[in-house]
This record gives C-alpha cells, sequence and structure tokens, in this order.
C-alpha cells in the first residue's frame, strides 16, 4: 500500500478494518496495537533547536560532547572572554567557544 502512495492513517484504518481479531481485544492491547502499526506506517518527523551539544551528539561529528565540554572547561572559557581558537576539522569547537563567550566576548579563529 505504501509504494501506492496511500496515506499512513489510511492503512492503519484499512488494517484495522480487514483485522479478525481486532475486535476481541482488550482496550489496552488494542492501544499497543494501534500504536504500533501508527509507528510502523505513519512518517514521525522530529524538530529540534539546533544546539552544539546536538551537533556534537550526533554521527557527523567525532568529538563527543562530553570531551567537548572538557576542553572548554579547561580551557577557562566564560562568557564575556576573549579566546583564539585554532582548529582545522568542523568548526565544532569554535561554534562551541563562540556560544559560551556570548555576544560580551570575542573570538578568533586560526587555521
Amino acid at each position: 500500500m505504501k509504494s501506492k502512495g496511500i496515506a499512513g492513517d489510511e492503512i492503519v484504518r484499512n488494517l484495522v478494518e480487514n483485522s479478525t481479531s481486532f475486535d476481541v481485544k482488550t482496550e489496552f492491547s488494542k492501544a499497543k496495537w494501534l500504536k504500533k502499526k501508527i509507528n510502523k506506517h505513519q512518517l514521525n518527523i522530529i524538530v529540534r533547536k539546533p544546539s552544539i551539544r546536538l551537533f556534537a551528539s550526533s554521527t557527523v561529528s567525532k568529538l563527543r560532547p562530553d570531551i567537548l565540554a572538557k576542553i572548554i572547561s579547561n580551557a577557562n572559557v566564560w562568557s564575556g572572554s576573549r579566546a583564539i581558537v585554532v582548529e582545522c576539522k568542523d568548526d565544532l569547537l569554535t561554534s562551541a567557544v563562540s556560544q559560551r563567550v556570548g555576544d560580551k566576548g570575542n573570538v578568533v579563529q586560526n587555521f
């Protein structure tokens, strides 16, 4: 049905109508079955606000969030400080330092 372009809620409705054992199930079992079918056949998209922690925990970055936090903590970067960042990878460290410094400080990046 998915290959024909039918929407997910229509597929689930069709499965309920054609199920022989759906009517004899308990309410809890029906809810569990429906939840499972909805998760399988309907598209779910989660929109999150981009952040350094979210990007660091993605598969794109090779730097773990706890290591990034340790680097910034050991470098003594705080709001309003001035920092020089030497980085040649994916600008994750520069972005994290810029976020920590905020509007009050300065960040200079060298390659």
